[in-house]
């Protein structure tokens, strides 16, 4: 998905995204709840991210969350829409109290033009299914941009066994066909969770890993 066409689809899109969403972006709580207990956990050695990045955070459902579940921590959103990040700009006054909001920086850029700053950990949330041919060398970029513990958290559709579908979803830019997964095998994986939708429709997953 070209930029252009990311912000022009967003651009309607951001409006409603709220209100729609919750019906088929599913795990995206679930998540940021794993995160909280595995960074508290014995493998983490219980030390807390101090650098984190939400990439495509749209509007700030995990940035809300991750303030909340890490309140330590220096919070960067990244989204290449600006109707997403002005959405998000308003969920966070209306969600955070301004100790937590001067904690979270919004970022109108392409993670390419990013500073090469490392961060403990790296949020994807419905985004890398949205790349198409760029996936791979994004996932590597993400991988420069983790510190040597640092880990890669993602929730995103996988994959689906019916063509309607994903060609229904291919016109709003999102790919299912497996390519994700397949990517993420040259990462080492803390957990990882492959479930259905409720129809049973398509498959998901939430992938923490190195």
């Amino acid at each position: 998905m070209s930029s252009d066409a990311l912000r022009r689809y967003y651009r309607l899109h951001a409006p409603i995204y709220d209100a729609t969403r919750w019906a088929f972006l599913f795990g995206r709580t679930r998540l940021i709840q794993l995160l909280s207990r595995a960074f508290a956990g014995v493998a983490y050695a219980g030390v807390a991210p101090k650098q984190i990045l939400d990439l495509g955070c749209g509007t700030g459902k995990n940035l809300c969350a991750l303030a909340n579940a890490f309140p330590q921590a220096q919070i960067t959103g990244v989204d290449l829409s600006p109707a997403m990040l002005a959405q998000a700009g308003r969920n966070l006054v209306r969600k955070l109290d301004p100790a937590a909001r001067a904690r979270i920086s919004l970022r109108n850029t392409d993670i390419a033009q990013m500073p090469t700053l490392q961060y403990d950990l790296i949020v994807c949330s419905y985004m890398l299914s949205m790349t198409g041919s760029q996936l791979p060398e994004l996932l590597q970029k993400l991988r420069s941009l983790l510190t040597p513990t640092g880990r890669l958290a993602i929730v995103d559709f996988d994959s689906t066994w019916a063509q309607w579908f994903a060609r229904w979803m291919s016109v709003n830019h999102v790919r299912m066909d497996g390519t994700l997964a397949a990517c993420l095998k040259t990462f080492s994986h803390t957990e990882l969770h492959e479930q259905h939708s409720g129809l049973g429709l398509w498959r998901w997953l939430i992938w923490i890993g190195r």
